[in-house]
């Protein structure tokens, strides 16, 4: 039995429409003179699972019109209910059109590249909007570095950085082939720190330029 064409009945129907969309009665009803149509349905709450039967009792006017449908058992009315519809995941939210910024002095050691516990745990908390937008967008990951020390080696050590945030997210299941690292040195400084004059105050005065940053670009895949 078609449970689409059960789903179509409603009082009004005559006995010709009744026919056309259920068939002939189970019971050996005559088309005329009678009031009553019986229907036994056979249906199943899933597949591999043992039928079970349902009656469908529909009743005319004196014109030949449907007026009542009932089911026995009244249980069975269950069956014409819509499917449940499957939960959809909720969705992360794609990555911002601003790059996300991540504290290298977060991330990582003095003068180092290893991902630290406390670091490893902010990245992980992006982990999810990152796999969302690489689904359908390139990941570009770029290490930043300040302006103190030797710029060779703060361009190689941003590099390390950027890489060692690339493989934090590659683990946390980002496709390798969606992500790529770049690093910078001091080329792009946020701080504006050109009064500052004691050491200490300056590498705390420069600490926003001492960054990763984790930004989606239009998907070159396609």
């Amino acid at each position: 039995m078609n449970v689409d064409n059960l789903r179509h009945y409603a009082p009004g129907l005559s006995k010709e429409q009744l026919y056309a969309l259920l068939g002939p009665p189970h019971f050996s009803e005559g088309m005329w003179g009678v009031r009553e149509w019986n229907y036994l349905f056979n249906f199943r709450s899933a597949r591999g699972q043992e039928p079970f039967q349902c009656q469908f009792m529909v009743i005319f006017d004196r014109e030949g019109i449907a007026q009542q449908a009932h089911w026995k058992p009244q249980s069975c009315s269950a069956v014409l209910d819509p499917p449940a519809a499957r939960p959809r995941p909720e969705a992360a939210a794609a990555l911002p059109a601003q790059p996300l910024r991540l504290s290298a002095d977060a991330l990582f050691g003095f003068d180092s590249a290893t991902v630290t516990a406390g670091g490893r745990a902010r990245i992980e908390r992006l982990l999810q909007q990152v796999r969302e937008a690489s689904q359908v967008q390139d990941i570009l990951v770029v290490g930043y570095a300040d302006r103190l020390g030797d710029a060779a080696h703060n361009l190689k050590l941003s590099q390390r950085r950027a890489e060692a945030v690339r493989q934090v997210l590659i683990e946390g299941g980002v496709a390798p082939a969606a992500i790529r690292a770049e690093g910078r040195g001091s080329t792009q400084p946020l701080a504006d720190c050109a009064k500052v004059k004691a050491r200490a105050a300056l590498i705390a005065c420069l600490a926003p330029d001492r960054r990763v940053e984790i930004s989606a670009s239009a998907d070159r895949r396609g």
